[in-house]
């Protein structure tokens, strides 16, 4: 891409190289987020980019797109057969807004390196529902969802693999109590 915007100017001189203007044309790409250019006043250009790094994949009617820390939208994915499972799935009004929240929270319990993550909703800008890759629903409390997580991790240590592959979904929306809901 990089290569493209530049090498139309090869023969140009350096002095007369329009670095706005390339500039510009290389912040067309989404991922973009800033670009440096200057020269030797001899015979280089030198580029500094920074990119957007994405944190999630944002679902909105059907679309799927990549955003980065701050919620914001980078670019679409074409063909979300094709994602790795580096990325988390989100879904539901605002969740590209608050991701990084959840996402902070799990990783300082490191529960993305003990479970893996289908997706995660966001419930009527309020509260979360994470399922996991075995299907499993866990719904989290609107108030204590790190406690609802930690809930979660207490009773699966109880639970046979057989009683965790015919569970539905977990409510872990009050604290005090789950209640298990099983295929």
């Amino acid at each position: 891409y990089l290569e493209k915007k530049i090498n139309k100017y090869l023969k140009t001189s350096i002095f007369l190289l329009p670095l706005e203007k390339i500039s510009e044309e290389i912040k067309e790409d989404n991922w973009i987020k800033k670009v440096k250019l200057s020269t030797n006043y001899k015979n280089t250009l030198f580029v500094q980019l920074e990119e957007y790094k994405a944190i999630g994949i944002y679902n909105y009617n059907d679309n799927f797109f990549y955003f980065d820390e701050n919620g914001k939208i980078i670019d679409e994915l074409n063909n979300i057969k094709n994602m790795s499972n580096e990325f988390i799935i989100f879904s539901g009004q605002s969740s590209n807004l608050e991701a990084k929240l959840i996402l902070d929270m799990l990783d300082h319990i490191n529960f993305r390196e003990k479970f893996k993550i289908k997706n995660i909703e966001f419930i009527k800008k309020r509260r979360w529902n994470i399922t996991l890759n075995n299907n499993i629903k866990l719904m989290l409390s609107e108030y204590e969802p790190m406690q609802s997580i930690q809930n979660f991790i207490n009773i699966q240590k109880n639970l046979s693999k057989i009683e965790m592959n015919n569970i539905k979904y977990l409510d872990l929306r009050n604290i005090n109590k789950t209640l298990i809901n099983y295929n």
